[in-house]
């Protein structure tokens, strides 16, 4: 999947799982230190995103500063490599290119002109770069198909179920950044390019059930978007309500959508009481997408993780299901060792992966497809 994805380009908003972190002296902190309740020497880790079995990237959220966090042994240390001038303002949303570039989008900084920032050198130093144009929004996800080529998705205030959305390309490595589209929508989340004309935004409608599934198409650079209309799965209707997450491609040609689908009880409430995964599939680059075959899970979370468009892993926090045949069958996992209240996976091949939980250990990781799983003991230090 990385070495796909470093061919095709990169984007991954990620603001996913919380879980207490380990000492910042290089110690570990002890198997009862309690999430959110300031017990623990540093905050929690809220998402994680391995390059390779080594190498990757943690953000943190929590009662204390936010940080940004490498790791070059497989997530034992961490290193605390945060932007300078950041520290603590905001929590962050990570998107690594590879093999040394990481943009970081300060989630929540509500400034008329937002900062986002880059390294390329795995954090050594950072470059800050302020979006200009006023009233540009929360940065909310970032695309690059090359390390000069990218697309900035930022969203507004949203009232009535309408939210604000702009769209701003770079073709300077993220030095200057022009809008070319702005419009009012649902709630925009994710933002994919393939090439340079060919890109989608995803959207969920806050307000209740859909008959369409948000996905939105552009042909021209990310000037103007339409609305991509998908099939629902077989089995369900527009009562549904659904949840897009980004599109995935591992080939100029083939890629991966995945969609969240809860019925709800009372739509004003939004109270779910059932929930479905449905992966959608495309080899013809996006122009079309087939749903496979729904898998019921616990309408709780949503965490997931494929490496090609054949082979991936969901769940709903306690139950893991795996295909390898995109979706079309599932099989359900019995997995030991303290596999509970998973709120991320991150798979890098069909037998390595790790996964966050919000209760202790914390960080748990697999050499066997998820089978097995077992804690990984950490520690953070600063610089």
């Amino acid at each position: 999947m990385r070495r796909a994805i470093a061919l095709v380009g990169m984007s991954l908003a990620l603001g996913l799982a919380y879980r207490p972190g380990l000492a910042q002296t290089g110690t570990s902190s002890p198997s009862n230190c309690p999430a959110f309740r300031g017990a623990c020497d540093v905050p929690a880790l809220e998402a994680v995103r391995m390059i390779d079995v080594r190498t990757g990237w943690a953000s943190t959220h929590g009662i204390r500063p936010d940080n940004v966090l490498q790791t070059t042994d497989g997530g034992t240390h961490w290193k605390d490599v945060t932007p300078p001038n950041s520290r603590g303002r905001w929590s962050y949303r990570i998107t690594p290119f590879p093999p040394n570039t990481l943009w970081v989008l300060p989630y929540g900084d509500l400034a008329t002109t937002p900062t986002i920032f880059r390294t390329i050198d795995g954090g050594g130093s950072w470059k800050s770069i302020t979006i200009a144009t006023p009233n540009a929004g929360t940065p909310v996800a970032i695309s690059f198909i090359n390390p000069r080529e990218g697309w900035l998705l930022t969203g507004g205030g949203c009232a009535m179920g309408r939210c604000g959305a702009e769209v701003y390309r770079t073709v300077d490595s993220g030095e200057t950044w022009i809008k070319i589209a702005a419009w009012e929508s649902s709630l925009t989340e994710n933002i994919t390019f393939l090439d340079p004309a060919t890109g989608w935004i995803t959207s969920w409608d806050a307000r209740g059930p859909s008959s369409a599934v948000g996905l939105s198409v552009t042909h021209d650079s990310g000037r103007s978007w339409r609305w991509q209309n998908l099939p629902l799965p077989s089995g369900l209707t527009s009562s549904w309500m659904y949840r897009p997450r980004a599109p995935q491609f591992f080939t100029m040609r083939d890629g991966i959508f995945l969609v969240f689908f809860s019925l709800l009880s009372d739509p004003s409430r939004l109270d779910v009481v059932k929930m479905f995964a449905v992966v959608y599939t495309t080899q013809d680059g996006g122009a079309t997408w087939t749903p496979t075959t729904p898998v019921s899970i616990a309408s709780r979370d949503d965490p997931y993780s494929f490496v090609d468009t054949q082979h991936g892993w969901v769940s709903d926090g306690d139950t893991l299901f795996t295909t390898s045949d995109s979706g079309r069958s599932w099989t359900m996992l019995q997995p030991t060792g303290p596999f509970a209240d998973v709120k991320q996976l991150e798979f890098i091949s069909g037998q390595v992966g790790w996964a966050l939980s919000r209760i202790s250990p914390y960080l748990l990781g697999t050499q066997d497809g998820g089978r097995s799983w077992a804690p990984v003991p950490y520690v953070i230090s600063r610089q």
